[in-house]
């Protein structure tokens, strides 16, 4: 099985995000997963090539921080490329795993 995971947060270490995308990917590479990381914001010019990644993943996870009332415009783009040049058939048949984490206590309601 093979699972990609697309990072949409800005890279800072105070993330939380980061946290649960390492002990998601220890916990799948335990049960002998094979887990690619995708950091959007090192792909920012290749963002419209990456719904192509699609195609070889049995699951997804989706791994944005909540900033400002709304999810990052890397994980924006990246969800609009899927939209406009991503097989629909494969992504409707793809497992996904949406995590959001906030970092504020307004950010939570």
């Amino acid at each position: 099985m093979k699972v990609n995971i697309y990072y949409g947060g800005r890279g800072l270490l105070e993330d939380p995000t980061l946290y649960v995308i390492s002990k998601l990917t220890s916990v799948l590479e335990e049960l002998r997963v094979n887990v690619t990381r995708y950091n959007l914001f090192e792909e920012k010019n290749t963002i419209a090539m990456l719904p192509k990644t699609l195609k070889e993943a049995d699951g997804v996870v989706l791994a944005v921080t909540v900033e400002w009332l709304g999810i990052g415009g890397l994980m924006q783009q990246f969800l609009d490329s899927c939209w406009l040049y991503a097989d629909k058939g494969k992504i409707e048949k793809l497992y996904m795993l949406p995590v959001v984490t906030a970092t504020t206590f307004g950010e939570r309601d």
